[in-house]
């Protein structure tokens, strides 16, 4: 699915964020690009979109109000992957 484990390590950094997200009422339960971006740590733009379009393809996470969330699905990927 990733094509390396910088990639892998990213999406679980990604649903991670998103997980903590969906329990934040001001937040609206997810998190807009931007802030995504800048809570993730990662310095390039294009990695992040190859990442969430990644994820977004295999519906780990939505859309939701200008804002990714988690699904069961990313949720699911989540507590298999995490150490």
């Amino acid at each position: 699915m990733f094509r390396d484990s910088a990639q892998s390590k990213a999406a679980l950094r990604f649903l991670r964020l998103l997980f903590y997200a969906r329990q934040d009422d001001r937040s609206g339960g997810g998190l807009k690009p931007q802030d995504l971006f800048e809570r993730s740590g990662m310095n390039n733009v294009r990695e992040m979109e190859e990442v969430v379009k990644i994820l977004r393809a295999n519906k780990m996470i939505g859309a939701s109000n200008r804002a990714f969330v988690i699904t069961q699905e990313g949720i699911d990927y989540l507590l298999r992957n995490e150490h």
